[in-house]
């Protein structure tokens, strides 16, 4: 969850939820800064609530963070405490983040992520020789922090996001995402070798095979 989001949902009541969501959840989250990563979730999708319901045990309040979503308040909002509301709103940017995960990989939320990444949403990879290639978010399994990862399609590396994202969380986009995504899209796939740094001296490059080129060592070789 982002900084600015926790702010803005600091400063939210139940009862000016009407006028915040005069446009679609979806389109208020998305419009958020912090948050260009996520697509609009179509509401067809939202609706089809079979398709998550194996996340209910992970909330307090999942059917009333699920009307939020789905723009249909309730008033049982307005009789329950500030504490409880605090938590249905946090809960329903969470339970967004984690139905996103799962739209993303539909046809049709992967022609919005396909929109987005075109758009240049997702950022650059900050590799010199990757030449401003767009990247894909990913959740990197092996990082207890769960933050959002930035992945080349070029390079095929993992690199971490600018500040502004260190805080959103790779979950609600997946570990799979890119890699179904170029399955779909093989257009944006890097098929050629990967341009390497080419070591020179005064405009000249240096062999492989000369004195002063430097060739790191693998570990096993340092070894013997």
């Amino acid at each position: 969850m982002t900084n600015n989001l926790e702010k803005k949902l600091d400063s939210l009541s139940i009862s000016n939820l009407e006028d915040l969501f005069s446009e679609s959840y979806s389109e208020w989250f998305c419009s958020l800064k912090g948050n260009e990563f996520f697509c609009q979730i179509s509401p067809t999708y939202l609706k089809n609530v079979e398709s998550f319901e194996y996340l209910k045990t992970q909330f307090q309040f999942f059917d009333l963070a699920l009307e939020i979503i789905t723009d249909q308040e309730s008033k049982v909002l307005e009789k329950r405490s500030n504490e409880d509301n605090e938590i249905i709103e946090k809960e329903s940017v969470i339970l967004y983040g984690l139905i996103h995960s799962s739209y993303i990989l539909t046809d049709e939320g992967m022609e919005k992520m396909k929109e987005k990444f075109i758009n240049g949403d997702f950022g650059e990879c900050p590799r010199l020789l990757c030449k401003n290639s767009g990247v894909l978010p990913i959740e990197f399994q092996n990082d207890i922090s769960q933050c959002v990862k930035l992945y080349c399609p070029i390079c095929k590396r993992v690199f971490y996001p600018p500040y502004k994202y260190m805080k959103m969380n790779g979950t609600y986009f997946g570990s799979q995402f890119p890699h179904l995504f170029l399955k779909k899209y093989p257009e944006f796939e890097q098929t050629q070798e990967m341009e390497k740094y080419q070591p020179t001296m005064f405009g000249f490059d240096i062999h492989e095979d000369s004195a002063i080129y430097y060739k790191p060592q693998k570990k096993n070789e340092k070894e013997n």
